[in-house]
């Protein structure tokens, strides 16, 4: 049997060897999230799901495949943050003869989502949960597969091994494809966006969410899954990811070979291309000249500019707290053009950030900067700011607290 939901274009399909492919989600945006497909002998394991918008993607993806929603004998969740299992309950009932696939610690929660809703509610506002998510619909208990370390799942005779790989989360599994030598990994592996690919090659960077991040956890689970020697890693943000020597924990670069135990990779950096694209003037054609007391661009007026885009002034660091302190000094001039009047040229901006450097133990870096009208340019203000002396448990009450703080100046 095959039903069509009506979505309006079938989604763009990536095909990779032994029968793996994979859509986006459409979640958030453009190659966000991925939804994973495994296919043997006409029978089908999907790997996410995605949110409830996204299930008329995958059953007109089936259909550009010849297949139907009968065909599918697994649905598998990496975990079960929203982004990747908030379509699960419409996509069990989408889906007759499948069978939910989930870690022990993330069953129970399939069954009676409430706590779920009401944990990310409690991070997000149940009215944005709602309009990002849908309802998040119960799936029966008698359909989900609890999958400890190391259960096998039997796809056709194909066999996807289950891993226990807590550090971004702890009910987080990762499936290694025997049929195809690769791993489906959630957000164990990173994140690797394609608009972050450089010349053909892959940029990935880990995802550390604070609620349950372990780096211990997120090493150790990293090494297992290294030990495979995969041919490929497949992420759920977003996709195929090559360009890793895993065997040899070699990271493969345009100009060399690097190989280390821990390896993050900053492609070259510039201010977006929608800057350029404004006619603002670029220093070294990468990053934009501003007015500081207005955060306008010295060259197009009417644009202003905020944060890593811009050209930092001496001293200044490039991070969310001083991007919001550019749009408060962007936000008050612009009520002062508007009036008719010139912006204020008494302009102070603070920086602070927090760094977790383990579990536990947390280090600081602050700054002051002051507008100096001579020069054109902010700068530091002698004897402000300065560093942690050393890692300590102390500042880890402080970092959530800051944390709290902005994430509430910033998206109230």
């Amino acid at each position: 049997m095959k039903r069509n939901m009506g979505s309006a274009v079938t989604p763009q399909i990536f095909h990779y060897a032994h029968g793996v492919s994979a859509i986006d989600s459409g979640y958030v945006r453009h190659l966000h999230a991925a939804i994973h497909f495994v296919v043997e002998d006409g029978r089908v394991a999907i790997v996410d799901t995605g949110t409830n918008e996204s299930l008329p993607r995958v059953i007109d993806a089936l259909e550009a495949m010849d297949l139907g929603v009968d065909s599918v004998d697994y649905v598998i969740l990496t975990h079960i943050h929203l982004d990747h299992a908030g379509g699960a309950g419409a996509m069990m009932r989408a889906f007759p003869n499948a069978r939910l696939v989930v870690h022990p610690r993330g069953a129970r929660h399939m069954a009676d989502p409430s706590k779920l809703v009401a944990g990310a509610a409690a991070v997000y506002g149940a009215n944005e949960v709602r309009r990002m998510y849908g309802e998040i619909l119960p799936i029966d208990a008698t359909r989900i597969v609890e999958a400890p370390h190391e259960t096998r799942i039997d796809l056709a005779g194909r066999e996807l091994l289950c891993l226990d790989t807590p550090g971004h989360a702890r009910h987080h599994i990762c499936i290694v494809d025997r049929g195809s030598n690769t791993i489906f990994t959630g957000d164990t592996f990173g994140l690797s966006y394609r608009e972050l690919d450089t010349d053909g090659r892959q940029f990935v960077f880990p995802t550390t969410t604070p609620v349950q991040f372990d780096p211990e956890a997120m090493h150790s689970s990293i090494d297992l899954l290294m030990s495979f020697a995969p041919r490929a890693m497949y992420l759920t943000h977003f996709s195929e990811l090559r360009d890793v020597d895993v065997a040899g924990r070699t990271a493969i670069l345009e100009f060399d070979k690097v190989k280390a135990d821990v390896l993050n990779v900053v492609p070259p950096q510039r201010a977006g291309a929608l800057v350029a694209q404004s006619g603002a003037k670029l220093a070294n054609g990468r990053w934009a000249e501003v007015d500081w007391t207005s955060m306008e661009s010295v060259n197009a007026k009417g644009i202003h500019i905020l944060g890593d885009s811009t050209l930092s002034a001496p001293l200044m660091p490039k991070s969310g707290f001083m991007a919001n302190q550019h749009g408060k000094v962007a936000a008050a001039a612009i009520l002062n053009l508007l009036a008719g009047e010139a912006p204020s040229s008494e302009v102070m901006m603070a920086n602070t950030c927090y760094s977790f450097v383990d579990a536990k133990n947390v280090i600081h870096v602050a700054s002051v900067h002051k507008y100096d009208a001579e020069k054109k340019t902010m700068l530091t203000v002698p004897g402000s700011g300065g560093v942690s002396a050393a890692r300590n448990e102390v500042e880890a009450g402080y970092a959530m607290g800051w944390a709290k703080n902005i994430w509430a100046d910033m998206l109230a």
